[in-house]
């Protein structure tokens, strides 16, 4: 996002910043003014590379990443750049508060300068201090993802984590899986959980504060009862030194209770904004397309780096049309991912005559997206040259001399002229001179176009030779001579001749090695329809994106807890409850000491008997 003198923006005021945090910037300034870009509109509390200029005169070209972690408002937070620590500030620091950037944060204050010509990439904020591992991971992610060199990022190969990498290949019409290279390098998944499994970290903070305050509010509830008990146990009492050692015992028991209230205010507080966060904090993420085979199949990959376990990951297909993979936490946490696999080709419209063509993207990754599709002038005015490039998947081929009329077009692209038919023998046998004629014994059982080539196949010798000739004008049906483009070939006579509409080998090429075109492109295939008419000197407009299938942590909501004894969810009447025949009950819970049979769901209504159960009882209902 570019921002010049004069402009800003303020994040919502729903979001307040305080300790403990960790917060990450990636910047750059591309005019003269260099005001403060990422700060606090309640506090004085900035991070960005103007303070950094204005005491140490630190002026580095190109963007970096600047961050910071704090714990708590007392000690003095230190401000990294590209993993170096620039400055440690000399005092504790106010809770941030609301946030904005450039004209649109700052705390009101005369020595403020708040107009920036910057461009932020990206502003990443933890509500808790990440661990050196989390830290250095998240420099290692943003150095990749912006091409900044960072003093201490890590590999993610030395951190001792067992991420789960998921591979999606594309499969031909025949079965056959898209072949991989030897050693592939796979993109990490992190954009939704950049710390490498902050989510993880976040879900074990929401099931430890779960605990802790059931734990404080069991605690609360005794110690009132006790206070209660000992309250009423005073009336009897006539000795002052018994009543005396009653009195400490409410006070000290009174003041236990004062410090669990306050911990729980603190503590509901914290759990209340892990909820909020982890609501909508986990985006989809598409699988980065990773290799396109020979044959156009397609493989798509990732490490997904917010899904790490100790245990083999389980995968099933789910009813919903996407595959799921279920998986165990650090601390026994029961996770899951999903993959969606509803996608979108891209699709672009080149026009012919009155009507269009469609071509319609192999793969369904987002990068198909910069395909270019070029029609250019060929040999001849029947003929043209196609350009396919891809500059972010490296990928180009380049297609001469295709036929302009739609169905032909269609089909040398989608690889479906390569065949060669048998159209007749030579009439007399050719040699020395060059020739442009042929002559045939019987005609032509078909037309032959300009432009396609004849294979003419010689055997008199013993073994076969092998010309190629290119017709250079058409030649309608039952024609005996054909007109060929001058060439110098030795031929025999009874030489069998084959017409071959597009020839492959010498006429379409990629530039990559190895690769052959001769099954049509690698990158789109072209739908005709009903249209006719010939293809024009055009740039193929896109009408759709692509849509990738995606990646999606399943983050884990607030689970209801039941105490076992008068706790329980009523639900509302129901005409869909009034099941006579079968049914299935599903529920995920995690008993907690029952040592008898418990109901998960009962339902007793009309003539439906319904119940769920851990355990076996002889009568549920």
């Amino acid at each position: 996002m570019r921002f010049r003198s004069g402009d800003g923006m303020a994040i919502s005021d729903r979001f307040e910043l305080e300790y403990p945090f960790t917060a990450f910037i990636v910047e750059r300034y591309h005019g003269p003014a260099r005001g403060y870009t990422l700060q606090g509109r309640d506090y004085r509390w900035d991070l960005g590379l103007s303070y950094l200029e204005l005491l140490y005169n630190f002026k580095p070209p190109g963007f970096h990443v600047l961050s910071q972690r704090q714990l708590t408002t007392q000690g003095a937070p230190t401000v990294y750049v590209d993993g170096v620590s620039q400055h440690q500030y000399s005092d504790s620091r106010s809770n941030p508060g609301k946030i904005g950037l450039c004209r649109g944060g700052g705390f009101v204050n005369s020595r403020d300068n708040r107009d920036a010509d910057a461009d932020i990439a990206c502003v990443l904020i933890w509500e808790r201090t990440l661990s050196d591992e989390e830290y250095q991971t998240v420099e290692k992610w943003l150095s990749n993802k912006y091409g900044i060199n960072t003093s201490h990022a890590v590999d993610l190969d030395a951190i001792a984590r067992k991420y789960v990498a998921a591979v999606d290949f594309g499969v031909s019409r025949e079965g056959k899986l898209a072949q991989v290279p030897d050693a592939i390098t796979m993109p990490v998944m992190m954009a939704a959980d950049p710390g490498g499994g902050a989510s993880s970290a976040d879900v074990n903070e929401l099931t430890n504060l779960t605990s802790n305050i059931h734990n404080l509010e069991s605690e609360h509830s005794r110690l009132t009862t006790e206070i209660a008990n000992l309250k009423a146990s005073l009336r009897p009492l006539d000795s002052t030194t018994e009543r005396a050692i009653v009195f400490d015992e409410i006070y000290r028991k009174q003041k236990r209770t004062y410090q669990i209230n306050k911990d729980l205010y603190t503590k509901r507080t914290r759990l209340a904004k892990l909820r909020r966060i982890r609501k909508g904090e986990v985006p989809p993420l598409p699988m980065a397309l990773l290799h396109t085979d020979p044959r156009g199949l397609t493989v798509s990959s990732g490490l997904l780096g917010f899904a790490y376990t100790d245990s083999q990951p389980y995968l099933f297909e789910s009813a919903l049309g996407r595959m799921t993979i279920y998986f165990k936490g650090a601390n026994k946490q029961f996770f899951s991912a999903y993959y969606d696999v509803n996608t979108a080709r891209a699709r672009w419209s080149l026009a012919v005559g009155s009507g269009s063509l469609t071509l319609v993207s192999r793969a369904t990754d987002s990068l198909v997206n910069d395909t270019s599709i070029v029609v250019a002038d060929g040999t001849d005015t029947d003929h043209c040259n196609v350009t396919l490039q891809n500059a972010k998947t490296g990928l180009t081929e380049t297609w001469i001399d295709i036929p302009r009329e739609a169905s032909a077009f269609a089909q040398v692209l989608n690889g479906e002229a390569g065949e060669k038919s048998f159209v007749g023998k030579l009439k007399t046998s050719l040699s020395g001179a060059a020739i442009t004629t042929i002559d045939l014994k019987d005609g032509l059982p078909r037309e032959a176009p300009a432009g396609s080539t004849l294979l003419v196949e010689d055997s008199s010798s013993g073994s076969k030779q092998t010309s190629r000739l290119i017709i250079a004008a058409k030649a309608a049906s039952g024609a005996k001579q054909i007109t060929i483009t001058s060439a110098t070939p030795t031929l025999n006579a009874d030489a069998k001749v084959y017409l071959l509409l597009y020839d492959y080998a010498s006429k379409a090429s990629s530039n990559r090695s190895g690769y052959t075109l001769d099954n049509g492109n690698l990158q789109v295939d072209v739908v005709v329809g009903s249209t006719t008419g010939k293809v024009g000197n055009a740039t193929a407009s896109r009408t759709t994106e692509a849509q990738s299938p995606q990646w999606t942590a399943d983050a884990p909501g607030s689970a209801l807890y039941f105490d076992g004894t008068d706790d329980y969810l009523p639900g509302t009447p129901h005409n869909n409850f009034e099941h006579e025949g079968d049914i299935t009950l599903e529920a995920w819970a995690r008993p907690l000491g029952s040592t008898g049979d418990s109901r998960l769901i009962h339902c007793k209504s009309g003539a439906s008997h319904l119940a769920l159960f851990v355990g076996t009882p002889a009568d549920p209902c």
